[in-house]
């Protein structure tokens, strides 16, 4: 007889049972999940990539090449574009001024037959890039909402957004409102550090969406 386990996909709140041993990725095909998929479980695309929660950890992982051997809590971004007030009006100030100043610098060097760039943040060189990247030059906006997290990808030659991209907030699981958030913090032992990554894993997710797609 096969084992089974529960799922539940978020923002959705979709749950159901599946059987042991299947990947998220067929998971989410059963329950009716609109999951990504186009490599068709090759792990080329990871265009489905997702946050699984099991045994209180919260990780990002290929849907693709995660096999549900116990029971999960599995949260989708979502690959719909939405508009961020805050980066509509970057745009237009910014087309009004004709420029956009950022913190992020670069500098072309030519080294004989050798082109690279220099990035700077704040002033600071930071790396080097192979190549003449001066017309490359992307940044994330974002917008943390009490329930939403929304990313833009930024051209910051233009001021243009490329893409967007949303996830649920995974610190509604400990509270749906600001205070109880608060009150979890203080109240936990590392309450505060383990919400802390579990935003930046969010944060992370959404980026590596956006530039994926791009």
């Amino acid at each position: 007889m096969t084992e089974s386990v529960k799922v539940i996909f978020y923002p959705s709140r979709v749950e159901g049972i599946v059987p042991k041993g299947i990947t998220i990725l067929e998971a989410a095909r059963m329950l009716g999940i609109g999951l990504e998929g186009p490599c068709n479980g090759t792990g080329k695309c990871s265009k489905d990539l997702v946050q699984v929660r099991a045994n209180k950890t919260l990780d990002v992982l290929l849907a693709c090449k995660t096999i549900v051997d116990a029971d999960l809590e599995v949260i989708v971004p979502s690959h719909e574009n939405r508009a961020l007030k805050t980066v509509e009006h970057f745009h237009s100030e910014s087309a009004a001024s004709g420029r956009i100043d950022t913190i992020l610098k670069k500098e072309a060097v030519r080294d004989g037959e050798t082109k690279y760039t220099k990035v700077y943040v704040a002033g600071k060189p930071v790396f080097v890039e192979v190549g003449d990247t001066l017309t490359i030059s992307y940044g994330i906006a974002l917008d943390i909402g009490t329930t939403t997290i929304v990313a833009a990808l930024i051209d910051l030659n233009s001021g243009e957004t490329v893409g967007s991209s949303s996830t649920l907030n995974p610190l509604v699981f400990y509270g749906h409102d600001v205070m109880s958030r608060i009150r979890y913090s203080v109240s936990q032992k590392d309450g505060l550090l383990k919400m802390h990554r579990e935003l930046i894993s969010a944060v992370n997710l959404l980026i590596n969406v956006l530039t994926t797609d791009t």
